[in-house]
C-alpha cells in the first residue's frame, strides 16, 4: 500500500532539503520510494539530488510527456520526479491527479511542496500525512501557526512538525504550544547538508551524523 507524506513548510525553512534526505533515508530503509517536486514555482529537488534532466513534471502535467518519460531513477534507487519553474499558470487539478497516479507505483512518495502555492491545496487533498517544516526563530514559528492553520482549513491533516536548524537552547514545549502541533523531530544546524548538495550528493547517503543523522532517525519513526 503507497503512503504519500507531503512534506510543506514556510519560506527559507529548509523544506525541499528536508524533503529530499528524509527520501533517501527511507530509500535506504528497504523501500521504494518516489519523489516529487511539486513545487513548480521555485523547485529545488533535482539541484540538491545532483539530477540532470530534459522532461520533469510540468511536462507530464502539460501532456508533453508520458510518467515514464518524467522519471528519472537516483543511484540510491529511489525515483525522482523534477520540476521546472512554471512561467504561466499551472494546471492545479493535475497535481492531484498525478500524485494519485502514483498510487502502487512505489510504497511511499515524497511531495516536496510550497505552503503559499496554489498548488498545496491540489497536494493536501492526495497526501495521507502532511508535515510542516519550520525553524525555530520567533517570526519563523508565528508565520508557520498561521500557515498550519491555513492548511487545516484547506483538509489537510498535520501530522507533525519538523523543527529545522535547531538551535541548542531552543525551548521545544513552547513552540509545540504555540504551534498547537508535536514536534516529531529536530534537526540541527548543520552546514554539511548543502555542502553535500553543492557536490551533487544527498547528505543521508553519506554520513550518520548531525542533521542527517537526525533525518535517518525520522525516517525510522515513520516506517
Amino acid at each position: 500500500m503507497t503512503r504519500i507524506l507531503h512534506i510543506t513548510g514556510h519560506a527559507g525553512a529548509g523544506k525541499s532539503m528536508v524533503a529530499v534526505n528524509l527520501a533517501a533515508a527511507l530509500q535506504k530503509q528497504g523501500k521504494k520510494v518516489m519523489l516529487v517536486d511539486s513545487n513548480l514555482y521555485s523547485p529545488a529537488v533535482a539541484h540538491y539530488c545532483g539530477v540532470d534532466f530534459q522532461t520533469c513534471i510540468n511536462d507530464h502535467i502539460e501532456g508533453k510527456a508520458s510518467l515514464e518519460e518524467i522519471s528519472h531513477l537516483h543511484e540510491c534507487g529511489m525515483t525522482i520526479l523534477p520540476a521546472a519553474p512554471q512561467e504561466h499558470e499551472a494546471d492545479l487539478e493535475a497535481m492531484n491527479k498525478v500524485l494519485l497516479g502514483l498510487v502502487g507505483k512505489a510504497d511511499i512518495v515524497v511531495v516536496d511542496s510550497f505552503s503559499h502555492s496554489p498548488l498545496v491545496t491540489h497536494v493536501v487533498d492526495a497526501a495521507d500525512e502532511s508535515f510542516f517544516v519550520t525553524t525555530d526563530d520567533f517570526h519563523s514559528i508565528l508565520s508557520s501557526r498561521d500557515l498550519i492553520r491555513h492548511l487545516e482549513s484547506k483538509g489537510a491533516h498535520i501530522s507533525g512538525v519538523i523543527l529545522n536548524e535547531k538551535r541548542a537552547k531552543t525551548d521545544r514545549r513552547h513552540i509545540q504550544a504555540v504551534l498547537g502541533k508535536q514536534v516529531i523531530s529536530e534537526i540541527p544546524r548543520d552546514e554539511r547538508l548543502i555542502d553535500y548538495a553543492d557536490d551533487g550528493k544527498i547528505a543521508c547517503l553519506h554520513t550518520t551524523s548531525g542533521a542527517a543523522g537526525a533525518i535517518i532517525g525520522l525516517a525510522k519513526t515513520l516506517l
